[in-house]
């Protein structure tokens, strides 16, 4: 992530670095609780708009963060998200 030269710079940009790792460090913290938690409920629980754009940056940085597929009765797909805490010991 390319950081803003000038303060003013970093109020133009919707999401600073710091409100970026805000958002990793609040995820993360969720998943580390345990359980098995879909996207709306990750934003919910950890106060994030986009919890997808955390994930994929904590998977980047080597969380083992694991989904699976899952349809509901109107057959919408959803993801559920868990982290896999095997690799983390």
């Amino acid at each position: 992530m390319k950081l803003p030269r000038f303060k003013d710079e970093a109020a133009a940009h919707p999401q600073t670095p710091t409100q970026a790792a805000y958002a990793q460090r609040r995820v993360l913290a969720l998943l580390y609780k345990g359980g098995k938690h879909t996207t709306r409920q990750i934003s919910i629980a950890a106060k994030v708009a986009d919890p997808r754009k955390a994930i994929s940056v904590l998977r980047r940085a080597g969380w083992g963060i694991d989904n699976e597929w899952l349809e509901n009765a109107q057959s919408v797909r959803y993801k559920r998200y868990w982290l896999n805490m095997e690799g983390l010991i």
